[in-house]
């Protein structure tokens, strides 16, 4: 018998439990298709979301942007910082969910649930960053997919998560929600730093 995880975070959870303590674990991550999901023009891709191509344009993804677990209060509360500290500057959030995302004090643009690659892409596509923030995760796709069309990763330092993203490469893996806004901010200013993360 054989057990396969898609992370080594979960993997090494199997391997500490009495059930599976005498087995081999093998981790074989979930794999993406690079062909469709794959870099490509980011203004064409805001056009289908009516997204002006002077914004920058923070994404974040949950089956229900509503679950306490995927902390999106998080991500909203750090732009809405991010705006404060950058006033003169257009910054929004992408949501793709069900549910609603909604502040007083800075863009947000949901898209509802999203479960085709053909519109899923140009969304990857039309962020500057994508963030996670999520309390608990074992390897998720959104993060993969995000990499895999060349959009910088920010993400919290919980689950498989850190597994997918090469900080300070292809992203930045945070040791507190505290550095959320700050992470988000060296791309605002640093339009090479996110040139070289989305090309790694």
């Amino acid at each position: 018998v054989r057990v396969v995880s898609p992370s080594k975070w979960l993997a090494d959870l199997a391997q500490q439990s009495e059930i599976f303590s005498h087995l081999k674990v093998d981790v074989i991550p979930n794999p993406v298709d690079c062909e469709v999901f794959s870099p490509g023009d980011r203004k064409s891709a805001r056009e289908v979301f009516g997204i002006s191509s002077e914004a920058f344009v923070v994404g974040c993804s949950a089956a229900n942007l509503s679950d306490p677990m995927k902390n999106m209060k998080a991500i909203v509360d750090a732009v809405v910082e991010l705006k404060r500290q950058f006033p003169n500057n257009e910054i929004q959030i992408l949501a793709v969910g069900e549910g609603e995302l909604i502040s007083e004090n800075i863009k947000v643009q949901t898209t509802g649930l999203i479960n085709t690659p053909s519109r899923m892409v140009p969304a990857y596509r039309a962020m500057n960053v994508f963030v996670s923030m999520s309390l608990a995760e074992n390897f998720p796709m959104t993060l993969v997919e995000a990499a895999s069309v060349g959009v910088p990763i920010v993400c919290s330092a919980n689950g498989g998560m850190p597994e997918i993203v090469v900080n300070g490469v292809t992203g930045t893996v945070l040791n507190s929600p505290t550095q959320l806004t700050d992470a988000i901010a060296q791309l605002l200013l640093d339009c090479d730093a996110e040139k070289a993360m989305s090309s790694e």
